[in-house]
């Protein structure tokens, strides 16, 4: 009998104490996102933070070192207290704490698959993950696919050529044809492959050059070989995009050649171009994808049973693709970054045409590639004005916002570029 009550003694005091427990791990998450860019307080404990870390490592790169119980939304907040505008989002599509994420602080699911995050479904999958990720994937299935693999790690496009490869195995030797200056020819297994002479076109930049690009992807066609032709809509080293129209003629003489288009989407899916949860919406043999959507994968209509999954990835991966995606139907997201993104880049276009340091910008969706002959000090300058962006080698810097970002918080970014001078 002592032993019942002291059972249900002990019950109610950790029921008791979750109430507590909760309220306090709810409380560790900001509750409202800044204002704007706040650079009022001093840099000592930054500094002295950053001096400790480059004893270890090479800091050049490092934009902040940040307080996750103050960064909310568009806005980080570094450990002195400076609130600077985050444009260096691609891994948080909803930005800092977004609510969608809060709300599931006290999932029992989400805690499991937290504490347990390196559990590959190719090995060991809970017996819900198939299910669940198919029915997260078909929702968002490009028009025309018939089936989805997914993959472990960053391969994505390796893997789709590789299966376009096996589809047209006939003994010789098979090539891709690949998009210079675009970052599926810069993955290190491509690069690692293209010692072997595969077939590369430039990545065009105006109509007239589509031409002639089709014209060097129609001769490296002809030569036979050819298994699969690589493109990015918009390519996310340089920002240049191609028409739909292009990529569709491309996938003619694909087909008309007996290879396979592979259109990666890595970069623009996700809602990312603001056209939709793919920037590209016509014919296509493989759509790769990963980054913003949290999967990493291909569609293809290739496969020979329809509705064919191949598993891997996690279930956190699983967990927080549905959050984002619920939040870019509530929050109609994907127009807001069409809405934003054109007034944007209308603003950065004319806020560097007053600088005269700065050669050129293009945009995609809300995204910014910004053109200059001193992107080191374009950066710093940036982040000087609260403004973190991303280098983009010896070009300029570029951005990759939140899906989130609005109009009144990329003036920050605007306001700084057309100060911007040497």
């Amino acid at each position: 009998m002592f032993k019942v009550v002291e059972r249900e003694m002990a019950r109610q005091f950790y029921m008791g104490a979750r109430v507590p427990a909760f309220i306090r791990r709810w409380s560790a998450f900001p509750k409202t996102e800044s204002a704007g860019v706040d650079l009022a307080a001093d840099n000592a404990e930054h500094d002295l933070c950053k001096a400790e870390v480059s004893a270890y490592t090479n800091s050049t790169n490092l934009l902040a070192l940040y307080d996750s119980r103050s960064s909310k939304g568009n806005f980080i907040t570094d450990v002195s207290g400076h609130t600077k505008l985050d444009l260096c989002m691609e891994g948080l599509p909803l930005g800092w704490n977004h609510k969608d994420f809060v709300s599931v602080a006290n999932n029992k699911a989400w805690d499991h698959h937290s504490i347990n995050p390196g559990m590959d479904a190719a090995q060991r999958a809970t017996s819900d993950f198939a299910e669940g990720a198919s029915d997260a994937l078909n929702a968002v299935k490009p028009a025309g696919m018939t089936s989805v693999t997914l993959v472990h790690g960053s391969s994505a496009v390796e893997q789709a050529i590789f299966a376009a490869m096996a589809q047209r195995g006939n003994g010789q030797r098979q090539t891709a044809l690949r998009f210079s200056n675009s970052s599926c020819s810069n993955s290190i297994l491509l690069s690692g492959l293209m010692g072997l002479d595969w077939p590369e076109v430039e990545y065009p930049t105006t109509a007239q050059e589509e031409e002639r690009a089709l014209e060097g992807a129609r001769q490296a066609l002809a030569e036979g070989n050819v298994s699969a032709v690589v493109i990015e809509p918009t390519s996310a080293r340089s920002g240049h995009a191609v028409s739909d129209a292009f990529v569709a003629q491309l996938h003619g003489l694909a087909q008309a050649n007996g290879a396979a288009l592979v259109v990666d989407e890595t970069n623009t899916g996700c809602g990312a171009s603001g056209k939709g949860f793919w920037q590209y919406s016509g014919a296509a043999d493989y759509v790769t994808f990963g980054k913003r959507t949290q999967f990493t994968g291909f569609y293809t209509n290739e496969a020979k049973q329809a509705d064919e999954m191949f598993v891997a990835g996690k279930m956190i991966d699983l967990q927080r693709h549905n959050i984002i995606k619920s939040a870019m139907d509530s929050e109609g997201l994907i127009e807001r970054v069409a809405r934003v993104g054109a007034s944007h880049l209308a603003a950065a276009e004319s806020a560097a045409s007053k600088s005269g340091h700065i050669h050129g910008v293009r945009g995609s969706g809300t995204s910014l590639w910004i053109d200059t002959s001193s992107p080191e000090e374009l950066r710093e300058h940036l982040s000087a004005h609260g403004v973190l962006v991303k280098a983009n080698g010896s070009h300029g810097v570029m951005t990759k916002p939140s899906l989130t970002l609005e109009d009144h918080q990329a003036q920050h970014l605007v306001s700084a570029l057309a100060k911007f001078s040497m």
